[in-house]
């Protein structure tokens, strides 16, 4: 099982839509994909169901926030106990494969106080040492539970933030990758997110070396897969020049997927409505069927082949 995070400061770079699609396009190639919405938008989990399906079923006792909740001390929820098969989703799923969801609440918001707030009961530098190692390795933690050993694949959506919980998810994870637009604002912010996610390992390996005995846990190492552009434009068989310029400016300082997801609001745009992504849509448009080919079959390859550098 590998533990991949999807992460970009800046909101509106595709980000949920990666993420969704290239679940979807695994599972249904047979692989068993569980995807953990972290971002309080819950757009994530409004791609597979319905608000009022979200208010009805899942609310109240199969969200995150119930998880973070137990953290706290506020019941006895396990992360395991928060696993759904979006219906719609898998009905249309071939292959044997499997594609789950761990969902999101709106009030996730509220977590980053409710974490920061664990952290404030420390009593003492040693007591918050080890206070701040057990709250960043939480949801690594919750992953080793054999619940999740039957999945290839865990993606999780990350906020477009680096709070508390953002960093939760990213320690627990082997690899990141990147969604990032091909225009100039989206592609500045690489750089300061990469360096962000260098100190937290840092940070977060300096602090475990501090610790012994039962209280000492493992350093974490996590690789950077690429960026992955989305919302391509395409002049003919070519993105728009400006977006070439951009996307080259990054390839030559960090690892980038040959892969792209091309621009395509109507199809994109419309495709939560129904809880089925785009990629497993029965008529899909040639180009953007060959993109989400593509770009699943590249990122398998970059995964078994561990070709993740180091952050």
């Amino acid at each position: 099982m590998s533990v991949v995070s999807v992460i970009n400061y800046k909101g509106g770079v595709g980000k949920t839509t990666l993420t969704a699609n290239l679940g979807a396009e695994l599972a249904n190639r047979g692989q068993r994909v569980l995807l953990i919405d972290f971002d309080p938008q819950t757009s994530l989990t409004l791609s597979f169901y319905r608000p009022v399906e979200w208010a009805t079923e899942l609310r109240e006792r199969l969200t995150l926030k119930n998880w973070f909740d137990a953290l706290d001390g506020n019941g006895s929820t396990r992360l395991p106990h928060l696993i759904t098969t979006p219906p719609r989703a898998n009905a249309e799923i071939r292959n044997g494969g499997r594609l789950d969801l761990i969902a999101s609440h709106f009030e996730l918001i509220q977590t980053d106080i409710q974490l920061a707030g664990m952290l404030l009961r420390a009593e003492g530098v040693r007591q918050l040492q080890r206070r701040d190692v057990e709250v960043h390795q939480s949801l690594a933690q919750a992953l080793r539970d054999p619940a999740f050993a039957d999945y290839d694949l865990i993606l999780i959506d990350c906020p477009p933030n680096f709070n508390i919980a953002t960093r939760i998810a990213m320690v627990a994870s082997d690899y990141a990758i990147i969604p990032a637009r091909a225009d100039y604002l989206s592609t500045i912010g690489i750089d300061y997110l990469i360096g962000s996610y260098r100190r937290l390992i840092g940070n977060y390996n300096e602090t475990v070396a501090l610790l012994d005995g039962d209280d000492r846990a493992a350093t974490i190492d996590p690789r950077l897969l690429g960026v992955v552009f989305t919302m391509v434009q395409f002049s003919g068989s070519r993105p728009f020049r400006s977006q070439e310029n951009n996307m080259l400016m990054v390839r030559q300082a960090h690892p980038v997927f040959t892969s792209v997801m091309r621009y395509n609001n109507s199809l994109y745009g419309d495709a939560g409505e129904g809880g089925v992504p785009v990629a497993l849509l029965q008529s899909l448009h040639p180009d953007v069927a060959t993109d989400l080919d593509q770009l699943a079959t590249e990122f398998g390859k970059r995964l078994s082949n561990d070709e993740g550098v180091e952050i």
